[in-house]
């Protein structure tokens, strides 16, 4: 494990802040995942302070030394420092006297950095630092990081009752620190997991589609499978976890490796069960077009005709669905590591070598409009124009006309039998 590392700006600013305070007669120190990834040799995301001032009293004196507060959390102690460096959390110590089973209903200010140690999660997130770099560490969370180990603050059953979403923390810290939980720990989460059916469903995704993003997940999944969480938050799921896809799909882009997994982890269900289950998962409107896309258009893909048109369109209903979204850089390659039932199927490869050659020409308009086609033929806008239309953008990606002229000779042959037929 390394040391401190070295200062950024923003750990600098959060070192002025703990200065602002001791001037000011307090006491204050880094508190919780900034210290622990300083430990580590990990550049923190974010800095926390943990202070022996009152909210007010802190909002005062950073205000007084020409700081602006905002006011984020006042009832639990909480204050957000805007420095020049970015947004700083500050929290008065306090000690957790009631909670119930997700937030703290009963708080108590305190001046022990040591109780507020004792109110948190895991060991490697109960550590302080000062400004001149000594670590506060109460419960061996230095020992616990130098031995890649997840433990819980004190009893791992009482920490876990006070919010269950703990269980789903445990696990994506084993996952994007890549350490092992401790067998105590696991132990309380098997016995306590129902707890998880009091928390809100959004919380839970949340969780879950963060450690579905992380690299290698197959021990996390596997643990969170034997200690009856999954069967908690996905009771939709088969007993059989496609353990090796899963693996496999580390290898996709960091923000849609959640969608593969998810769409490992679902792919047995069918059409309404899928559409229920991301319904019950609150998963965003978007997060859901994005894998019912994934899901629902495979059998499309193993039985689509080979002709381009045929793939254009379906090319063009994957982008209607996900606009924001390309199929080479998402949908291919998971349908084509992921081992997803027709993944490998030929056709996949002709839809690729389809939007490689044509995207293009799929996005390009049609040489002849509506008002094109009633002009030369004296039609009136009805669904005549627009079946009209359709069928010429067929032949028009079948490469069967490219000219004005040649679309409109087409349309009179096409207009004949449309008439005909009805």
């Amino acid at each position: 494990m390394s040391g401190l590392v070295s200062d950024d700006a923003v750990h600098d600013a959060a070192c002025a802040a703990l200065a602002v305070i001791e001037r000011a007669g307090g006491e204050s120190r880094l508190a919780g995942g900034c210290v622990r990834d300083r430990l580590r040799g990990v550049v923190p995301k974010d800095y926390d302070i943990a202070t022996t001032t009152l909210p007010r009293e802190t909002t005062r004196i950073f205000r007084a030394a020409g700081y602006r507060t905002i006011p984020t959390g006042i009832k639990h102690g909480t204050i957000t420092l805007l420095s020049p460096a970015g947004a700083i959390e500050i929290t008065t110590l306090r000690r957790d006297i009631e909670t119930d089973g997700r937030h703290v209903t009963k708080i108590v200010f305190s001046k022990s950095f040591a109780a507020d140690a004792a109110r948190r999660d895991f060991t490697i997130n109960a550590m302080f630092e000062d400004r001149r770099g000594q670590v506060y560490d109460f419960f061996q969370g230095r020992r616990d990081l130098q031995a890649k180990r997840l433990a819980f603050v004190g009893d791992p059953a009482q920490r876990i009752e006070e919010d269950y979403l703990r269980i789903m923390r445990l696990f994506r810290f084993q996952a994007q620190l890549g350490f092992e939980p401790r067998q105590d720990a696991l132990a309380a989460v098997r016995d306590r997991c129902t707890g998880l059916a009091g928390i809100s469903q959004e919380r839970i995704t949340a969780e879950l589609l963060a450690t579905l993003s992380i690299a290698d997940i197959v021990a996390v999944v596997q643990a969170m499978q034997t200690c009856g969480v999954l069967a908690v938050i996905l009771p939709e799921l088969s007993a059989l976890l496609p353990l090796a896809e899963i693996a496999r799909s580390a290898a996709i882009d960091a923000p849609y490796r959640w969608l593969a997994r998810l769409a490992l982890l679902l792919g047995e269900l069918t059409s309404p069960q899928l559409e229920a289950t991301l319904r019950r998962l609150k998963l965003s409107n978007q997060q859901q077009r994005l894998v019912l896309t994934l899901l629902l258009n495979i059998p499309r893909i193993t039985t689509l005709p080979a002709r381009r048109s045929a793939m254009m369109a379906l090319l063009d209903d994957i982008e209607r669905h996900a606009p924001r979204h390309a199929f080479l850089q998402i949908y291919y390659p998971i349908w084509k590591l992921c081992s997803i039932e027709g993944a490998f199927h030929p056709n996949l490869s002709l839809l690729h070598d389809c939007e490689t050659q044509f995207g293009a020409l799929r996005r390009h308009a049609l040489p002849l409009r509506g008002t094109d086609l009633m002009q030369a033929f004296a039609l009136e806008s009805s669904p005549v124009v627009g079946e009209l239309l359709q069928r010429l953008q067929t032949h028009y990606r079948d490469g069967e006309w490219q000219t004005r002229a040649e679309g409109l000779a087409l349309a009179e042959q096409l207009l004949l039998a449309l008439r005909g037929s009805l």
